[in-house]
């Protein structure tokens, strides 16, 4: 057959290329998806403790913007003690309510009850 290929041969060559193609892709993409879930799982981490932390600057920033008054006054002293608390109980809820915590205290039942 010097160097001609019949119909049938080509047909097959083309679907084993393809074949490969649609393997590499599937691949490519399975390293893709482990690669992305891996990144979520580091952030996920440390993202509660991060957003317990902006909100307590947030409180911080709050409670220190106070408008100008004469000494006699508690208004800006109130302003900021709420706007701290509020800030402090946001970022107990955060910190509560995140996976990390929850994952901890699963732990220690478990340890209590063994």
């Amino acid at each position: 057959m010097n160097g001609t290929h019949t119909l049938n041969e080509r047909i097959a060559r083309v679907e084993r290329k393809l074949e490969l193609r649609r393997a590499r892709t599937s691949r490519h993409a399975e390293e893709i998806r482990t690669g992305i879930g891996a990144e979520v799982e580091r952030v996920r981490s440390w993202m509660p403790i991060a957003s317990a932390a902006g909100a307590l600057l947030f409180g911080f920033a709050a409670a220190r913007r106070g408008g100008r008054h004469d000494a006699g006054s508690s208004a800006p002293v109130r302003r900021g003690l709420v706007a701290s608390l509020v800030a402090t109980v946001g970022m107990l809820a955060r910190i509560a309510l995140s996976p990390t915590t929850r994952a901890l205290w699963a732990s220690l039942r478990k340890q209590r009850e063994a």
